[in-house]
């Protein structure tokens, strides 16, 4: 895990950053194996963050040439905003997930954290 040391001193933290993986022991197409497991990974998340609301559906798309998923969504924890982006991504034989979480303070917006996310998600598929 990841930790920002840019946060409020108020604030749980700033973001961070969790990696886990799970290897599927062949080759896979990201589509075929997740699109089915699609509303369940939001109802999950639903389920772990009280209030979670999503606001990114599990979409697939293309980075570096590679298929990805990406979903996200909102919730509060302690009175402090959050928010959840994750990454699906396919490598090899492994299926990896990365998961974003950021507190977002008044007037902030999460568009630089998502774009560290697509840094991060590119050393992935760097030689």
């Amino acid at each position: 895990m990841l930790r920002s040391g840019r946060g409020r001193l108020d604030s749980p933290f700033k973001n961070n950053i969790n990696v886990t993986f799970q290897d599927l022991g062949a080759e896979y197409d990201i589509v075929e194996v997740l699109s089915p497991y699609a509303e369940f990974f939001e109802e999950s998340l639903k389920e772990t963050f009280p209030g979670y609301v999503v606001t990114y559906p599990m979409a697939f798309g293309e980075f570096g040439g590679h298929m990805i998923a990406l979903t996200g969504g909102e919730y509060e924890i302690g009175g402090f905003p959050l928010s959840l982006r994750q990454v699906r991504l396919a490598g090899g034989t492994l299926l990896y997930e990365i998961s974003m979480t950021v507190y977002v303070g008044e007037g902030e917006t999460v568009t630089d954290y998502e774009e560290m996310l697509l840094d991060m998600i590119e050393t992935f598929y760097t030689p």
